[in-house]
């Protein structure tokens, strides 16, 4: 399974995304990082640790550990993105781990008491890859944890936000058809490869991964802000 985020200028360029992102606001850190933030009650301290699965270059991590003082145990495949997250984003309560799949081989069952995943499951084409990704993060939640998924709205595809753009306007996709993702940042919009997935389809990967009590929320722009859209989706979960 190609990962975009195994090649060094995608991570440099994302990273400069996320730093530029995180200092301006774009929509993925006004609205998609808190709704997680708030899905997951990062405002009171977790009983043990939170996963961050799919951390990528570590700027989200590194968020929850300053702002909230979370423990953080973040994991990514991609190398690159794991030695960028050990460089630059390192900090006391956050431990960074490079996986070679799904599994996270040094964690036990049951040892993490929340899980995030941003932006993951979209980058995923196979759909067997994507339940063995749930069922890990199923397996590391304590009995009743909470798992916040966030990805782009599978209904707003081609709608373009201020700082984003997934799929091609007017274009029609099939479940597990390609498409291409536009991030605008400082030196302009960086591309990446996602695949497109409906509502149905998360939610039928949590269920056959575990989960229960699954909630899908429309994350949506402030009132009156136009496009009238939802640009994200997050799924709220527990594990059984």
């Amino acid at each position: 399974m190609a990962n975009p985020f195994d090649d060094n200028e995608t991570v440099s360029a994302f990273a400069a995304l996320s730093e530029y992102g995180k200092s301006t606001g774009t929509l993925q850190w006004d609205l998609a990082y808190p709704a997680v933030f708030e899905a997951l009650g990062l405002a009171q301290a977790l009983e043990g640790p939170l996963l961050d699965y799919g951390c990528g270059p570590g700027y989200v991590a590194r968020h929850v550990a300053q702002r909230f003082g979370q423990r953080v145990i973040a994991v990514d495949p991609s190398t690159p993105a794991i030695a960028h997250a050990i460089q630059y984003q390192s900090h006391p309560n956050i431990t960074f781990h490079h996986i070679a799949g799904p599994r996270v081989d040094h964690l036990s069952d049951a040892s993490v008491a929340a899980a995030m995943c941003c932006f993951v499951l979209g980058e995923v084409p196979r759909p067997e890859d994507q339940l063995a990704i749930c069922r890990e993060i199923h397996r590391l939640l304590r009995q009743g944890g909470v798992l916040a998924l966030i990805t782009a709205h599978p209904e707003t595809v081609g709608v373009q936000f201020s700082s984003c753009r997934r799929g091609e306007p007017g274009k029609r996709y099939a479940a597990g058809d390609p498409m291409t993702v536009y991030l605008h940042g400082p030196g302009g919009d960086v591309t990446l490869q996602n695949y497109y997935w409906p509502t149905s389809h998360y939610l039928s990967l949590l269920s056959s991964a575990g989960f229960e009590d699954i909630r899908q929320h429309d994350v949506h722009l402030a009132a009156g802000a136009s496009p009238g859209q939802p640009p994200y989706l997050l799924l709220h979960a527990r594990a059984g």
